[in-house]
């Protein structure tokens, strides 16, 4: 009986063994995208932060404050 416990326990731990790999290279291609993902997100980032400033810089220079006009 010891035996066949210890070949059920070397089985269930090279299982483990190869479901934490998966899981934590998973980990690091979600945490860690490929370099033209990165450039195409700071680029998409930098025109709605853009846009944004000037949108709000227009909106107070017009006398909009959240969207109400200030008289």
């Amino acid at each position: 009986m010891k035996r066949y416990n210890e070949k059920i326990l070397k089985a269930t731990r090279i299982t483990t063994q190869k479901i934490l790999k998966k899981s934590n290279d998973s980990v690091n291609k979600l945490t860690h995208p490929p370099r033209k993902v990165s450039v195409i997100g700071s680029k998409l980032g930098l025109l709605a932060g853009t846009g944004l400033l000037i949108t709000g810089t227009a909106g107070t220079i017009l006398g909009y404050v959240w969207g109400v006009q200030v008289v």
